[in-house]
Formats: structure tokens, sequence, C-alpha cells
């Protein structure tokens, strides 16, 4: 059976959304991509198109991505198209066909912390914010570990325009198949000077995790020899599990290998 909806609303404003999903069995519909998937029903479906929070603007040292904008909205925005040479337009770019990537929202994707989520990896890796209606704005590191947050309305997305080079990879069995692994690193790039690295690693199949031991032997040196250590440190610390897919030893060392190829893309 398809999912089903019993009752839909489009509030008007946040706070009339937020009034409405107090109530039992209330819940957000981002762009229902996977929602619809499901053979589940939902009391009360919050469409959240009227309440303002799909636009993409700058703000101080920030890009704001409003929750409701969608993978496409947000991949051919000027903004994002010049950050980090384009850095964040190549990675949506790879996540399933145009039509998916027409309808997922930031916060649909965000919100359900998807172990399988690239777009989740790549954003780790920069300084990047998340803001919720009544919880406020925390780094996104802090969300993936905490608990979900129930009850609230993620509202938009806020990216720190840091000078950074990044590089995105990833494994699937074909082009539209979820990441078996993926892996993003980023690195503050000051005249030709690497620092301040990021090493994010997804689809374990756990959501994306950093890893500060490969972050901190990166931030020491980044010569070949620290290369291949930070990746050792870092299969060492993050867990890798098994599904129905591949082994969470062969997930390990795909890890290892990808974030070689990264770090050595981002120093060039």
């Amino acid at each position: 059976m398809p999912l089903k909806i019993l009752n839909y609303v489009r509030p008007s404003s946040l706070e009339q959304a937020y009034d409405l999903l107090q109530e039992d069995g209330a819940e957000i519909l981002g762009g229902t991509t996977y929602a619809r998937l499901s053979n589940r029903t939902i009391k009360l479906a919050i469409d959240l198109q009227n309440v303002g929070i799909g636009s993409i603007y700058e703000i101080g040292d920030y890009i704001v991505v409003g929750a409701m904008a969608t993978l496409a909205n947000m991949q051919f925005h000027d903004l994002i198209m010049e950050y980090a040479d384009g850095y964040l337009y190549d990675v949506i770019s790879y996540i399933w066909s145009v039509q998916l990537r027409n309808v997922a929202t930031v916060g649909g994707t965000i919100v359900p912390k998807w172990g399988f989520s690239d777009f989740i990896t790549a954003l780790l890796a920069l300084d990047t914010e998340v803001e919720f209606y009544k919880a406020g704005r925390m780094n996104l590191e802090d969300y993936l570990k905490g608990m979900m947050i129930k009850k609230d309305i993620m509202t938009a997305l806020y990216i720190k325009k840091t000078p950074r080079k990044a590089s995105f990879k990833f494994m699937r069995n074909s082009e539209y198949d979820f990441s078996i692994v993926n892996v993003a690193v980023s690195a503050v790039n000051q005249e030709g000077k690497f620092t301040n690295w990021r090493v994010a690693v997804g689809a374990r199949p756990g959501v994306a995790a950093l890893s500060y031991k490969a972050m901190e032997i990166l931030n020491n040196s980044v010569d070949y020899e620290s290369i291949e250590k930070a990746a050792k440190e870092m299969k060492n610390e993050l867990k890798f599990s098994s599904d129905f897919r591949w082994s969470g030893e062969y997930r390990k060392e795909v890890a290892g290998t990808l974030l070689q190829r990264a770090v050595k893309e981002v120093i060039g």
C-alpha cells in the first residue's frame, strides 16, 4: 500500500506550522522523495511551501540556503556555483537524477540524517550549521551526533564562506545507486598553505562522521607518508558495518583509498 495522508495543510507562517506540528501524528513534508515510497499513514501532513524558507542568499560570512530549497535550486545558484570552485555544484550533480534533484529539498535530506547521503557528507567537510525554528543554530556535526530534534522545523542551512578547497569521492555499483561509501575532505587554502583540514566519511553505512585523527595528522603535514597515515588512522577510528550490498571491511578499505585520492586532489 502506498503512502497515505489523512489530512493535508499548507500553513502561511512558521509559527502556524510549528503549532500544527505539535499535534499527534503530525509530520512535515519535504519533497517526499523517499516518504512517498513508504507504506505508512500520516495523520496530518504539513507542507511548508508557503512559509518563506526556500530562498538562497548571502548574509555576512555565510551562504544561507532555505530548508525548502530543492537540491536543484541550490546546485544552480550563483553563490553555490562560485563557492570553493563549484565543489557543492559538482557534488549535487552526482546525486541521482535531475528529476530527483528537482523534488528533494535541503531540509528533507538533512533532517532524517540519511546514512547513505552524499549531500550530508559533502556539507560536513565544510563549515556548516543548521538552523531550527525553536532550537536555533548549531553545527551540522553536533546535529548529526546528537538526538533527533523532534517537533521542530529546520529553517535553513548556513555555509561559512571560508576559503576552502574541497574534494568529494564515492564508490557506487552504478550511476543511480546509493554510494557504498563516500569521503569528503577540505582545507583552508591560504597562499598555497593548507590548514584546518576536515575529513568526513559517510555511507559506512551510518551517517557521515568526522575523522579527528586523520584531521590532526593532515594539519601537521600533507606529505605522502602523512596522507597514508591519515587514511590508516581514519579506518581505525570510524566504524564500518556490513549490509546486504558490501561488507564493513570492504567499505573500510575503499574509504582509505578514497581519502588519499581526495587529499591529493585538494593539494594539487
